[in-house]
């Protein structure tokens, strides 16, 4: 019976499972805006000591990646798809699946990499016993230099307040399914597929480390969860969602944007009047007052913060009202220039001045 990690507490799992025959390892590589990352995965896989797997990449959104890395896409072990805007992660990783021609299913995220004898490890302690669906290698995650000392660098079952990380994870293939951003958003993994397999048999731990897991600001969890700094509107704003999130933002805290602006969506026809309004900044607790000038028969247009660092800013695309986003472009200001807004509305508390001060400054200046 082994443990495996769930909100920093250990569960324990032995269930039977009926094995089949295994033939190779299906290695998927779910990718979005990581170009200066993907060729090191990409070499760590090549030097496995274990040959017989082929690499399914699943670009989800990232403009011309296949450009970048068309000498990899010539090997005849790996498999591309391209998804022309995101999609989320789950349902990246289950178009890879969808595409997975051997028994094992391991991942290699393209901003880590494997150690040389990690594949081989995983299939050898999957092969141990019959009812073992799932395996899971250490992890190395720190690093001790000049610039950047830590004391925690490495565990050899994993991250203390993660759940088991895909570098780390190799599972006997089933019909199970990721879960998917229309179903909601979380950064628990156990949460989106591990806890599916539970039924299906045990989980083991090789209690080696043979992968690395990259810590980076645009790592998804970081992106997503508040615990790590994370919000629902820069999970909106890196991964350009149009659409109203339902969103896990924390273990104890669940946004439904579809439910909670429900009543702000209604399309309002402009006045005949109408003033062009430029919402400047970002719009922090009090969304509404934005459909509010919509209401009375104004059309609004939104240049909102990039990158907000709290929960509790509100920026574009907006889950409410129907308000044209102006895209961080760089025409921007002819963007800004054809529209030739009446008002420019500046909204912020202090977090948004600089880039409304910077906005307005540029906008004068061209105009």
């Amino acid at each position: 019976m082994f443990a495996v990690w769930n909100d920093s507490n250990y569960i324990n799992f032995h269930f039977n499972f009926n094995p089949c025959m295994v033939t190779g390892i299906s290695v998927l590589m779910p990718t979005y805006n990581q170009q200066t990352f993907i060729r090191r995965a990409f070499a760590s896989l090549e030097k496995q000591t274990y040959e017989d797997w082929e690499l399914i990449i699943i670009n989800d959104g990232t403009s011309n990646l296949d450009e970048y890395i068309k000498d990899i896409l010539q090997n005849p072990k790996v498999k591309y798809i391209e998804n022309e805007t995101n999609q989320g992660l789950g349902y990246s990783i289950n178009q890879g699946l969808e595409k997975a021609k051997y028994d094992y299913i391991a991942y290699l995220p393209s901003d880590d990499f494997y150690y040389e004898n990690h594949l081989l490890s995983m299939k050898e302690e999957l092969e141990k016993s019959e009812d073992t669906v799932l395996v899971f290698s250490g992890v190395e995650y720190g690093s001790n230099n000049s610039l950047e000392y830590s004391g925690d660098t490495e565990n050899i079952l994993g991250k203390n307040e993660h759940a088991l990380q895909l570098v780390q994870v190799c599972h006997k293939k089933t019909e199970d399914k990721w879960l998917e951003r229309k179903e909601y958003v979380t950064e628990d993994l156990f949460l989106m597929y591990w806890n599916k397999l539970v039924s299906k048999g045990t989980f083991r731990a090789t209690f080696q480390i043979t992968c690395f897991w990259t810590i980076h600001y645009t790592q998804r969890h970081s992106i997503i969860c508040e615990k790590f700094r994370g919000n629902i509107n820069r999970y909106r704003s890196y991964y350009k969602i149009q659409n109203p999130i339902k969103i896990r933002a924390h273990k104890n805290k669940f946004v439904d944007e579809e439910k909670l602006y429900e009543k702000f969506r209604k399309k309002v026809i402009p006045a005949k009047k109408s003033l062009k309004i430029l919402l400047l900044g970002e719009l922090s607790y009090n969304p509404e007052r934005a459909y509010a000038l919509e209401e009375a028969g104004h059309q609004l247009y939104g240049f909102l913060l990039p990158n907000p660092p709290y929960a509790f800013h509100t920026v574009g695309k907006l889950p409410f009202g129907n308000i044209q986003d102006i895209s961080f472009t760089s025409n921007w200001v002819e963007e800004i220039k054809n529209i030739n807004p009446d008002i420019i509305y500046g909204i912020s508390n202090m977090h948004g001045i600089d880039f409304i001060y910077n906005t307005i400054y540029t906008l004068k200046n061209n105009f």
